[in-house]
């Protein structure tokens, strides 16, 4: 399957992680863009038009739980193209996990396991707009 023109965020504080990310997915075909922290990661989506997030949990200033809400307040096709990274699945991550229906991979994981809940996350159809740019309420057309 060509990639190419599909487009990740992948937004970890972990350098080495964010490197593998984005070589495993690069190989795959996809464009991949980084953040090293929520902040971060929300001036991407302010700039950029994206079809999945890939985020760590637990990142200085603004955590991977709080990164998504804003993400998606903001950004509301986003909402099931989020995939979580954390080496520990507890309390507001858990839940937030369950009552949204989102995924979540355990560091440390395989790298067939991240190819493998990509494409299932990128097989979704996407609701809304992906980009931050444009007032609230608007929606960008995809083509």
């Amino acid at each position: 399957m060509l990639n190419s023109s599909r487009k990740i965020l992948v937004v970890d504080d972990d350098d080495s992680v964010r490197d593998l990310c984005t070589e495993v997915l690069s190989v795959a075909g996809y464009q991949v863009d980084t953040a090293s922290q929520g902040v971060e990661g929300l001036e991407r989506l302010r700039r950029g038009s994206y079809d999945l997030v890939i985020s760590d949990v637990n990142m200085p200033e603004l955590g991977g739980v709080e990164f998504y809400e804003n993400a998606v307040e903001a950004c509301p096709g986003l909402k099931e193209r989020f995939l979580f990274m954390t080496g520990c699945l507890t309390g507001k991550l858990g839940e937030t996990i369950t009552e949204h229906k989102l995924s979540c991979l355990q560091k440390p994981f395989r790298i067939t396991d991240l190819i493998g809940t990509v494409e299932g996350l990128m097989s979704r159809p996407m609701d809304g707009m992906t980009g931050l740019s444009g007032a609230k309420g608007q929606r960008k057309a995809r083509h």
